[in-house]
Order: C-alpha cells, then sequence, then structure tokens
C-alpha cells in the first residue's frame, strides 16, 4: 500500500511539472561539445518586465541584426539580456550562442525569421539563448527613443560621423554620471559652444565647428544613459545640435527660407565678399546695392538679387546648417543651400519709358558675343549709372538700341543679335539709382528708341513696315526692316541703316534713298591719312591686382603708351587693384574717300566688316558716306585676355568654390 503511494505521488508530481513547460521554437541541430542544447531539457517561462515578450528566432550574422549595444557573460540568463537592454532604453533583446546579448531600435541588415534557436543558457540551462548566428528575440511595447528636437536656443541638427582619432566636435566634456540631452546642451552653453553632441550614450562634446559628415539616422541608436526615451549616438556618431537662429539681423528683413544652391545655375546672381559674415552685414550690403533678397551661405558668402532664380527649391531639413563666420550663434546657409532673406522695401524696377525709348525687356548678352556691339561710356562712369545717362549716351551718337547691364554697363547698337532671357537673370540695381533696374549678370536690359518710322520684329516673327519722306517732287520711298527669329532690327528714316541680322551674322544690306541695293564693290578707292587726334578717353577701365599699362593696353588693342598718355600720373608697372583707368581710341588708321561710297565698300577694302565701321564712326551713313569723309578703319579692339570690365568688381574666389572674372568688353 505504502510502495502504491509513493509512486502515486510521484506521477503527480511528473504530471504537475509538464503542465508548467514553456515551449519556444526549436529546431535540428547539431550537438555541440561547448554549449548545451534544449533536446533533452524542460524549459521555463522567462520573468520578463511587463512591457516585453518573446517575439521569435531570427538569423544574425557578421553585420549585426542588433547592433547598439551588447555584452557576454558565462551567466547569461533571458533575465539579465532583457534588464540590460531595458534599462538602456532599447526595445530589441536578442539573445545567440548561449552567452551573447545583444540590443537595439530596429531589426537590421535583413533578418529573417528562422526555427534553429536551440542553445540553452550558459547562465540558466531551462531557459535558450539562441543558436550559432540565431538570436532568441523579445520586444517591447515602449516607444522607441528619438532625438530631443530642440532646447535652450539649441536644434537638432541630425546624425553625424565622429572618430577617436579626429573628433568632429572637438571638445570633450569628460561627463560623470547620467548624461542626458539637456545636461550636455547646457555644459556647452555656458562654455559659449554652438555645437553640442551626444556619443555612445553617455558621452559629450562641444565646440564652434563640426568636421563630421551627415550620417544615416540609424546609426544614432543609443538612448541616453540618463534618459532612455532619447537618443545620444551611437558608435562613432555624434546626435548634434547646434546653437543660432534664422532670423537675425535686421528687423526689417524677413526670413524667407532655406534654398538649394548650385555653383551652374545660383539661386540669387550676385556675390558680395564680405569678411566675418553675419546675416546683418550681408542684408546691410544687399541693401544698399539696391537688392530685395540677401543670402547667406557656406559660412561665409553673401550673395544677392531681386528674384529667386533657375530651379531652386526649398531645401531638405538640416541642409542650412553652418554657423556664421563672423557670429557662431547665427545660421549661414551650408553646402550648395542658401539662406534667403526678403527686404520691407519693393525693391528696383523696370523703367518703362524715358522719352521716346520704350522697355523691350531682358535680353541674353554674353562676353564672348555682344548682344549690342558699342560699349559707351556714361557721364560720370560706371558708379553714375542709370537707365536715362544710358539712353542719352546711345541716342546722342545715333543709335536707336541702348541697353544696360550688370548694373554699370551700357551698350548702343542698331540692331540685337539675340534671344529675351525668360529666367529673370536682369535683376541689378542701377549704380547710379538703386530705384532702376540696370541688366544682371549676361542680362541686358533693352530699350528701342520708338519714332513714327521704327519698326520692332520680335523673336518669333518678321515684319516689315514702309515709311513716306517727300521730297521737292513729291516722290515717295519705302524702307523694310527683316530679321531672323532671334533678332530685332530697326529703320529710323531714309538716312538710317536697315541691316538684315541674325545672332551671330550681319549682311550688307542698306537702305538708300531710291530703295533697297547691295554693293558688292567699292566705288570708291579711299587714301590713306594721318590719325586725327585722340579723345581723352571712350571708357573706364576699373583695374584688378597685377595690371599694368601693357596688359590692359594689349587687351584693348593699344599700346602701353596710349595708356600712359591718357592717364597722367599714373604707374605703369605697378597700378594697383580698383583704379579707373582711361581707355583712349584704338584708332591705328584713317581714310579720306575719294568719291560717294558705302560703310560696306570702305570695309572690303580695309579687311574689316561693314559693322566695324559703323562702330568706329557712329554718326556716319553707311548707305551714302560723302566723298572727302575722313572715316576710322578700326574701332575698339579686345583681345582674348581676360579684364574686369570697368566698374565690376571680380566675384569672391571662396575655398569650395570656382571662382570668375569677367573679359573685358
Amino acid at each position: 500500500m505504502v510502495l502504491v503511494l509513493q509512486i502515486s505521488t510521484l506521477l503527480i508530481t511528473v504530471l504537475t511539472a509538464n503542465a508548467l513547460i514553456f515551449e519556444l521554437p526549436s529546431g535540428a541541430h547539431k550537438r555541440s561539445t561547448r554549449h548545451r542544447d534544449i533536446s533533452r531539457k524542460v524549459k521555463r517561462a522567462p520573468n520578463l518586465p511587463s512591457a516585453w515578450s518573446y517575439y521569435g528566432c531570427i538569423t544574425d550574422g557578421p553585420q549585426r541584426t542588433l547592433n547598439a549595444m551588447s555584452f557576454t557573460s558565462d551567466s547569461m540568463t533571458v533575465e539579465s539580456c532583457v534588464n540590460f537592454c531595458d534599462g538602456h532604453g532599447y526595445v530589441y533583446a536578442g539573445l545567440e550562442y548561449s552567452r551573447e546579448c545583444y540590443c537595439d531600435n530596429t531589426l537590421q541588415n535583413g533578418a529573417t525569421t528562422t526555427t534553429d534557436c536551440n542553445l540553452l543558457c550558459s547562465g540558466d540551462s531551462s531557459e535558450v539563448c539562441g543558436g550559432g548566428y540565431k538570436l532568441s528575440t523579445y520586444k517591447s511595447s515602449n516607444a522607441v527613443a528619438t532625438p530631443l528636437s530642440s532646447y535652450n536656443g539649441y536644434v537638432y541638427k541630425g546624425c553625424y560621423t565622429d572618430s577617436i582619432e579626429s573628433r568632429s566636435v572637438p571638445v570633450g566634456m569628460g561627463f560623470t554620471g547620467s548624461l542626458t540631452p539637456q545636461k550636455c546642451i547646457d555644459a556647452c552653453a555656458a562654455q559659449g559652444y554652438s555645437y553640442a553632441g551626444l556619443e555612445y550614450a553617455q558621452e559629450c562634446y562641444c565646440g564652434n565647428t563640426n568636421s563630421g559628415t551627415l550620417a544615416d539616422e540609424t546609426g544614432c541608436n543609443m538612448p541616453c544613459a540618463g534618459d532612455g526615451a532619447h537618443l545620444c549616438g551611437g558608435g562613432n556618431r555624434l546626435t548634434l545640435y547646434q546653437s543660432g537662429t534664422f532670423g537675425r539681423g535686421d528687423p526689417s528683413w524677413s526670413y524667407v527660407n532655406c534654398y538649394t544652391d548650385s555653383v551652374g545655375q545660383r539661386t540669387l546672381p550676385t556675390p558680395l565678399g564680405i569678411a566675418s559674415m553675419t546675416i546683418g552685414k550681408c542684408e546691410a550690403a544687399c541693401g544698399a546695392a539696391g537688392f530685395l533678397y540677401a543670402g547667406v551661405e557656406y559660412g561665409g558668402e553673401c550673395w544677392c538679387g531681386n528674384t529667386i532664380l533657375g530651379t531652386a527649391t526649398v531645401a531638405a531639413s538640416g541642409a542650412c546648417n553652418m554657423a556664421c563666420n563672423g557670429d557662431a550663434t547665427e545660421i549661414c546657409g551650408g553646402g550648395n543651400a542658401i539662406n534667403i532673406y526678403r527686404s520691407g522695401s519693393s525693391g528696383p524696377s523696370v523703367v518703362p519709358s524715358y522719352g521716346q525709348w520704350t522697355s523691350q525687356g531682358c535680353y541674353v548678352d554674353s562676353v564672348a558675343q555682344r548682344s549690342l556691339p558699342v560699349a559707351m561710356a556714361v557721364s560720370g562712369g560706371p558708379a553714375a549709372m542709370t537707365v536715362e545717362s544710358c539712353l542719352d549716351a546711345c541716342g546722342t551718337n545715333g543709335y536707336t538700341y541702348a541697353g544696360t547691364e550688370y548694373g554699370g554697363e551700357c551698350y548702343c547698337g542698331s540692331s540685337i543679335a539675340a534671344g529675351k532671357a525668360e529666367d529673370g537673370r536682369c535683376s541689378m540695381s542701377c549704380n547710379g539709382n538703386p530705384a532702376e533696374i540696370c541688366g544682371g549678370p549676361n542680362g541686358l536690359s533693352l530699350y528701342i528708341l520708338t519714332t513714327s518710322s521704327t519698326t520692332q520684329t520680335t523673336q518669333s516673327s518678321t515684319s516689315s513696315s514702309t515709311s513716306t519722306s517727300q521730297t521737292s517732287s513729291a516722290s515717295s520711298t519705302s524702307q523694310t526692316s527683316s530679321t531672323s527669329s532671334t533678332s530685332l532690327t530697326s529703320s529710323t528714316s531714309s538716312t538710317s541703316q536697315t541691316s538684315q541680322s541674325s545672332q551671330t551674322t550681319s549682311t550688307s544690306t542698306y537702305t538708300t534713298p531710291t530703295g533697297t541695293s547691295t554693293s558688292t564693290s567699292p566705288s570708291s578707292t579711299p587714301t590713306g591719312a594721318s590719325c586725327p587726334s585722340k579723345p581723352a578717353c571712350v571708357r573706364q577701365y576699373t583695374s584688378i591686382a597685377g595690371d599694368t599699362c601693357a596688359s590692359i593696353a594689349l587687351a584693348y588693342g593699344l599700346q602701353a603708351a596710349d595708356i600712359q598718355t591718357a592717364n597722367a600720373g599714373l604707374n605703369c608697372n605697378s597700378i594697383g587693384a580698383s583704379t579707373s583707368v582711361c581707355i583712349p581710341s584704338s584708332c591705328t588708321s584713317v581714310y579720306v574717300t575719294q568719291g560717294s561710297t558705302t560703310c560696306d565698300n570702305v570695309g572690303t577694302l580695309v579687311g574689316v566688316t561693314a559693322q566695324v565701321i559703323l562702330a568706329s564712326n557712329p554718326t556716319i551713313n553707311c548707305n551714302s558716306i560723302a566723298q572727302g569723309a575722313t572715316l576710322r578703319a578700326k574701332g575698339l579692339g579686345v583681345s582674348s585676355r581676360t579684364l574686369h570690365a570697368g566698374g565690376r568688381l571680380p566675384f569672391p574666389s571662396f575655398g569650395h568654390r570656382y571662382s570668375f572674372s569677367f573679359p573685358g568688353t
């Protein structure tokens, strides 16, 4: 009887034990002499924190599935691993190879589910701790840690690279205790630093520069040692914060946004060189130059304009992240990213008309192929440029086309060999009147003299007009004007030139009082004569460092002595930058006509085009040049040497940008 009772008691005990068995996934495995498997063991449910539960058996590899934090122990249990990950703010905990524990907030590197978790924990043989490259994984329902968005004037900038050999943010604060973002930011702010970076859950770094690069957010995956709800970097990764604001500077300017920019297509076209850059300095400089917009970029660049050009779009968050080199508490754009501000003023505007001149809009121009061929000096020089002064100068010299460019340049002609610019490049204020627009970089604000006999042919059409003039016999003649799809021409009277032009060529057809004729051979033979006295100046040139009389003369088809004669007291060997240099006429030969002739005939004889003859002698009637007329055979020659045009400032040369110079015009 006693034996029966003992057997019954033993059976009840075994059945009770079996009722408590907690089965975890298992599968085929190879026996290991080092690690015990579960084939003969009874498993029990681990004692987990309330938010945690078993997630599954997942694959691992050399590129870890969970790689934020880890530890190994010969006393490993499920509880010790889960409590470790939970205490550091992670939502995944994984056990592998009996004694390894891994934590993270995401599953990485293509992890998949499997059934091969079959090794017992080194610290508790009743629990399973993964397998070879197999993770017994547990997950928390708690929220994943995130970066602190902002605190105490510092804004989260992103996850940045770092290394022990070369710290991205250089000053280590030697923190002890439980680190939080707030503690690190307060420590950096107290020392006057603009950057605060947190790394590896418990390290704090400060500085006024950041040499790291923006990295994937998954690299900053360690919750802070003192605040599991927020991230504090990762291995060689900084959770970075920066002080500063986009809204400082002149209160009359308002912040627009951070925009994309590129060297090939500038968002704001005009650069200004400013030392120790701040937002306020850039705004003041652009405002003084008459611009509506000011933009700061790459910590030390200032750009101005009256429109936001090109294909610029609002940049990605964090793209404008560089401190101004003149004030580390302000943000001055980033690499190919520009912070743009708008003035409260209305900005410059187009002068629609002046006298008999009317605006035609903005036209393309280039140094290599001038849309209007004659560069014209105005009273007071480039610094005094206005629309009115340019139009007066061109009109006085007999031209019917006039254009202003780059704030201080004036060009004239009798036709234009270019098309309209539709990208808003004509947005620069006139140097002499900031309320007026005077073209822009390679953009010509074009005006045409509109009289009763002037016609305009636009880019997409060809037109003709007939003007009638009375003589003593009451006869009349008609004049025509034609153009290609990329040019404008005009005819003003029976004594004016009408030219048929394309963007790159000109013919020698002129309208005469008795009809239209084309001359192909000279009707008279010019004879040589001495060059008349040269005028004092035909233009002003603003020198750059390294210029000499010889180098300037070479660019304008002159001799060094010509430059010296026209500029008394000038040191020809060392002119220096920003010196206004008088450029005299480069007349090299003069001809006196022996009979009635045309520009075409004279040009054929001396080896130049009729347009060159007209440009050199702007007051003549190319269709009917009287006998005995004294003509300059050559006008201003420009070589291929690169010079800055008078009145222009050279582009600043930035370390990460191309630097530019403009050829002489």
